[in-house]
């Protein structure tokens, strides 16, 4: 009886000391939003309170495994498990160690590591080396999931304290996981919701620069038209109708402007665009769209290649605002001017209304970290900060060539 109630006043103080340590734990952990932190506080959380050692994998965009984090009471055990997790990490179909308890969103327990196992998980003589110097004796190693995902796994390990793990340590060590990986998916969140509030910072400021230029142009028309109404016609006049004209131009570059911006939001919203499609020559449009650029530059000079006409079922607006938005580019991102060419041909591997339009331009050209991002909302190359813009044309004129039956690339030398 007396033995029994050793066991049971055992337990409780076990129960106790896991209470607090798991309430001191969350205090911590919720103590920064911070992503980076987080993860370098988990280690330290359970080193060594449960664990001689303990590491953090997490799995990256590509369903890699990464570690992120790791300690030891033992700084030249530290480095070998470093020295493990560089050279011999385990691969992704592994049938043991982290991988596998990422597969199976189950936890492992060994309770005590033998000869036989170490032999096993080795992948070499040196590895098996490796493994006997680190001297783990008992491991944990749980998965750390939030809102249903898989994020990662936590390792806990002893060593020189000779402690061994069992099944009301695997329970503490998965009620840990679940709190760390809790705080993880809020930093990641918090991360995420900062990154959109800056993007759209950004952006909203790049939209207001690009609407108040055609403000400012509209302006000085008006006051230069107002001036001229005064004035007899002649040499050293300014044409009135000239003016107007080019009123009208940025009048209507505001609307198209306008119509990108509501045209992300509704694909924001997951919402496709509306197509009006009628009979129209591709390569006349293009000539248009050319020749109003044209005017704006001095320092370029745009050329049509390509075929004299091709008619198909398209819609024009739209077409018109995808041909601005690649010139544009070309022309802006080509600031020591140059040739820009726009070539349109006939798909002659497509029976219906197929065309081939391209924009080549001799400008600073996207840097390949970019490319995979380039047509993605509010996302602009590093190498353009200074130049203005919002991040949005392609993103639309993306969406628009593909409700076409289209595609739209780029190739940057």
């Amino acid at each position: 009886m007396e033995q029994i109630s050793v066991q049971v006043a055992d337990a409780m103080e076990a129960a106790a000391q896991y209470a607090l340590f798991l309430a001191e734990a969350g205090k911590r952990l919720a103590s920064s939003l911070d992503y980076e932190a987080t993860l370098s506080e988990i280690p330290r959380l359970a080193v060594p309170a449960i664990a001689d050692w303990c590491a953090v994998d997490m799995l990256d965009e590509h369903a890699s495994i990464r570690r992120v984090a790791s300690a030891h009471v033992n700084p030249a055990r530290q480095s070998i498990g470093n020295d493990l997790a560089r050279r011999y990490a385990p691969g992704p179909m592994s049938a043991y160690d982290v991988p596998q308890v990422l597969r199976t969103e189950s936890p492992s327990l060994v309770t005590e590591f033998s000869d036989e196992l170490l032999m096993r998980r080795a992948a070499d003589g040196e590895h098996m080396e490796l493994l006997r110097e680190f001297g783990a004796l008992s491991e944990m190693i749980v998965p750390l999931i939030a809102r249903g995902r898989t994020l990662g796994a936590l390792t806990l390990t002893t060593a020189d304290s000779g402690r061994r793990y069992g099944e009301t340590d695997l329970l503490l060590a998965q009620d840990l996981a679940g709190r760390c990986a809790l705080a993880i998916d809020n930093a990641r969140l918090y991360s995420a919701a900062r990154e959109a509030v800056e993007l759209r910072d950004r952006f909203l400021a790049s939209v207001t620069h690009d609407l108040k230029s055609p403000l400012a142009t509209i302006s000085g028309q008006a006051q230069l038209l107002r001036r001229a109404t005064r004035l007899e016609r002649g040499e050293g006049s300014v044409p009135v109708d000239e003016g107007l004209a080019r009123i009208e131009a940025t009048v209507e570059r505001m609307a198209s402007m306008i119509d990108e911006l509501l045209d992300v939001a509704r694909l924001e919203l997951g919402r496709p665009l509306e197509l009006e499609r009628r009979r129209m020559d591709l390569v006349a449009l293009a000539r248009l769209v050319a020749s109003e650029h044209q005017q704006q530059t001095q320092r370029h000079i745009i050329q049509l290649a390509g075929e004299r006409e091709l008619i198909g079922e398209w819609d024009p607006p739209r077409l018109q605002r995808v041909l601005d938005n690649l010139l544009s580019n070309a022309l802006k991102y080509s600031p020591d001017g140059g040739m820009v060419t726009v070539a349109i041909i006939r798909d002659e591997d497509d029976a219906g209304d197929s065309a081939i339009l391209s924009v080549r331009d001799q400008g600073v050209g996207i840097p390949v970290a970019d490319l995979p991002r380039i047509f993605e909302a509010f996302q602009r190359a590093h190498n353009v900060a200074r130049i203005g813009g919002s991040g949005v044309g392609l993103t639309v004129a993306l969406q628009i060539v593909a409700q076409h039956g289209g595609t739209l690339t780029v190739d940057s030398r």
